[in-house]
């Protein structure tokens, strides 16, 4: 499947963003987390999912009018960009 695919699997900083505003929202409305974090700020739980790979979102990207879906965990992050490496 990835071999079809049109558009790198790298998250771009607004994939990124985006991806960390809904799952806070989802951490802060009592949706299950899935890291082990003694943090307990909905935000910094996120950036943790995504940084151990284990966010339950997808990104989907429209590329001249064919959708590509891609597993936020399959996607290379640089989390530098938000200053939160």
């Amino acid at each position: 499947m990835a071999d079809s695919r049109r558009t790198p699997l790298r998250l771009t900083y607004f994939e990124l963003v985006k991806v960390l505003a809904i799952r806070t929202k989802q951490i802060e409305d009592g949706t299950p987390i899935s890291v082990d974090y003694l943090d307990s700020e909905p935000y910094n739980i996120a950036v943790e999912e995504v940084r151990q790979k284990r966010c339950p979102l997808s990104v989907q990207r429209d590329v001249n009018g064919v959708n590509e879906s891609f597993d936020v965990n399959e996607c290379e992050v640089d989390l530098k960009v938000l200053d939160v490496a």
